[in-house]
Order: structure tokens, then C-alpha cells, then sequence
């Protein structure tokens, strides 16, 4: 993925954006848009509105982009994401 010089300074950050429906030329766009930077490498995340089976609104995501640039970070075709748990976090 070609640099984005927005994020070129921004290591380590990132920035979700809810994308207008009045914006958006075709119904198969995301709703959702999260670009950011990772250790210098730049990426994005789509992710689409849903409802689940039992009802709930759910956020779907593709995480293609993001996965290319862990693995190149990591220097492995394995991912070992750890996540912590914050209680402060209220979803």
C-alpha cells in the first residue's frame, strides 16, 4: 500500500471515520473506515453495518490490508495477537 502523507507522523495512531450514506456512489461501500499507522506502516480497515441473527447491530470488518502490514512488521506468516482486557472500554 502506497504511503499516505497524513500518517507518515503519525506512528502508532489511528483514526475511524463513519462514512456518510449521502457520500457513498454504491450500497457495497463500508460504512465504516479506520486508517492509521502501525510501526510506520500504513493501513485501513472497511467495516459494514450488520444485524446479527439474534438481532443485535454488529459492525463486520475486513482486516486484509491490516493483516499485510502485521505479518511484515513480525517477519512471520503467523500472527500472535495478544489483547488485553480494559474495563474501562464500555462494548
Amino acid at each position: 500500500m502506497e504511503k499516505n502523507t497524513y500518517w507518515d507522523d503519525r506512528t502508532d495512531k489511528a483514526m475511524l471515520t463513519k462514512i456518510d450514506a449521502k457520500n457513498k456512489t454504491n450500497e457495497r461501500q463500508p460504512d465504516y473506515k479506520i486508517e492509521g499507522n502501525i510501526g510506520g506502516h500504513v493501513f485501513d480497515i472497511a467495516g459494514w453495518e450488520s444485524t446479527n441473527k439474534r438481532g443485535e447491530k454488529t459492525i463486520s470488518i475486513q482486516l486484509s490490508s491490516l493483516t499485510k502490514v502485521l505479518k511484515s512488521i513480525s517477519g512471520s506468516s503467523k500472527l500472535d495477537i495478544v489483547t488485553e482486557k480494559d474495563e474501562d472500554i464500555p462494548f
